[in-house]
């Protein structure tokens, strides 16, 4: 079980091995394969051409020896290989291609070309130890299937996605001022136009933005604006005159932001506060992957969602891959894996735009995800896209045509959110809401600690009820989803303090140290300036 901790998902740690040195010989891997783990359990996996088939192909091909998978709750883990099983510190690291792998065998999809090695690796240090075991996918072995004829109307599916045209199509669009027709349009054609420029899109929508006084409300409007404001280059704080930071950080109630029986609004804040001075290891970001994490269902998604589930992974994805975010990870990258359709989409256009910015968020390319012989998620927005250069048919609507065109551009170019946004720092002079959550945060762990004195230890993460924010098949948009809730964001220095006295006090000095804070933040407030 030492080794769950760095894997989630099917095998999620794999990563390498020592072992007798082999060469890196060329497997051939099947369709479909049958493993049995330590308990004797036959697992069967067809359909996709997956890394434990791979495995399976490697040892029948005497690439390597022998292996042993044990069953954990999360999917099957590489216990043992080449006759060597780790010690009490160790696993093996799984790598393809020469980066660290973000899911386990048995959800990693592999093609011609690709290359598995296996280290053992010592856990406490990150020491590698012996020789890696290596192989190569020489040829996928399987039935294969025709491509279905492109449909009446559409452009010739077997072509490229024209990321170009796509752009122009959005620009035509534009206003004079720079904006499109609908502010929620010119929010995400902000990631548009930043992943890909033609002209002055870009420079266009940007002057609108530094002179436009958009009127927001929920906590998801903020952060939709200033995640739109960063891909911009704006200051989320100054840069337009009004902050768009802080009504987020008012949101957070010390545990989670916004509508406690949302997700979204807890989701897409990560995004805007880890690019405005807010760090991954602070407290606030923190609790809120916290309670991201909790939210997840068993069969690995947010909500039964394509498209929170691919927002979450985005989102999660910004943290250090500590046991529970890799295993939360891992479980929503085989959640994805399992809603991919033969046509190489995820069930609508806009649910398969961030599904493919997830794929970007954990290091695989679109290629990878491939459905029958080259049904992609790239070849499915080939398939939708017209002459105009926009995606879905023109009897769709524009605004519809418009808002997934502004989805797909990113999705295509394979850049996630996060790989769009600049940073900004936070001001300088501390804020209300700053000394707001440190209460928020004092409250909260104060009432925790008083809690675990009077009751049993609880899991690692308690999941909160939370229900399904998006109809099944609606469109996404995190501005539809949610509603706000008064909070705050935290001070680091602050927080710190506050947590120390918790420590070492308890509830009381809990109080006194909140105070103190509060008492030092109004004295500097009132007088300091």
């Amino acid at each position: 079980m030492k080794s769950a901790r760095m894997f989630a998902g099917s095998v999620l740690g794999l990563m390498l091995m020592t072992a007798p040195a082999f060469a890196a010989t060329a497997v051939n891997v099947p369709l479909e394969c049958t493993v049995v783990d330590t308990d004797g359990v036959s697992h069967t996996y067809a359909g996709q051409y997956l890394g434990v088939c791979a495995l399976f192909a490697a040892r029948e091909q005497s690439a390597v020896s022998a292996y042993t998978l044990q069953n954990f709750s999360f999917g099957l883990f590489l216990q043992s290989l080449n006759g060597i099983t780790p010690g009490a510190t160790e696993y093996w690291a799984l790598y393809k291609n020469g980066t660290e792998a973000a899911v386990g065998l048995t959800d990693m999809l592999v093609v011609q070309g690709d290359t598995l090695l296996f280290r053992l690796t010592d856990f406490t240090t990150n020491d590698q130890l012996g020789s890696p075991v290596e192989f190569s996918i020489g040829s996928l072995v399987g039935p294969t299937a025709a491509v279905p004829p492109p449909s009446e109307g559409i452009r010739n599916i077997a072509s490229d996605f024209d990321v170009t045209k796509a752009v122009l199509f959005l620009k035509s669009f534009q206003n004079a001022d720079g904006a499109l027709p609908e502010p929620l349009l010119s929010d995400w054609a902000a990631f548009a136009f930043a992943s890909h420029d033609i002209g002055d899109a870009r420079a266009k929508l940007r002057e609108y933005f530094l002179r436009w006084k958009p009127e927001l409300s929920k906590a998801t409007d903020y952060e939709r604006h200033a995640m739109a404001l960063l891909a911009l280059g704006i200051d989320p704080y100054i840069g337009t005159g009004t902050d768009y930071i802080t009504p987020i950080v008012e949101a957070f109630d010390g545990m989670q932001v916004g509508d406690p029986s949302f997700i979204n609004d807890d989701i897409f804040a990560l995004f805007p506060l880890l690019h405005a001075g807010y760090r991954s290891e602070d407290e606030m970001p923190q609790r809120i992957r916290d309670g991201i994490i909790a939210a997840q269902r068993p069969d690995g998604s947010w909500e039964g969602s394509i498209d929170l589930t691919a927002a979450a992974i985005q989102a999660l994805s910004l943290f250090k891959r500590a046991e529970a975010t890799q295993r939360a990870l891992s479980r929503a990258d085989g959640y994805l894996s399992s809603q991919q359709a033969d046509n190489g989409g995820f069930g609508n256009s806009f649910s398969t735009a961030w599904a493919m910015q997830a794929v970007s968020a954990i290091g695989d390319s679109h290629t990878v995800w491939t459905r029958q012989i080259y049904h992609t998620p790239r070849y499915y927005f080939s398939a939708l896209q017209q002459k105009d250069g926009g995606v879905e048919t023109p009897t769709v609507d524009s605004f519809t045509r418009l808002w997934v065109t502004a989805y797909a551009v990113p999705a295509v170019t394979g850049r996630t959110w996060d790989s769009l946004m600049g940073h900004f720092q936070k001001p300088a002079k501390t804020t209300l809401a700053e000394i707001s959550v440190v209460a928020a945060i004092a409250t909260t762990t104060a009432t925790s600690t008083r809690a675990a004195e009077l009751t049993p230890a609880t899991p690692e993460f308690v999941a909160a009820a939370r229900p399904a924010s998006v109809p099944e098949g609606g469109t996404p948009d995190i501005a539809e989803e949610t509603s706000p809730d008064q909070a705050t964001s935290t001070s680091e220095n602050q927080t710190a303090a506050v947590a120390d006295a918790a420590d070492t006090s308890g509830t009381w000095m809990w109080i006194m140290g909140l105070i103190a804070v509060f008492g030092g933040a109004f004295y500097s407030l009132r007088f300091g300036r």
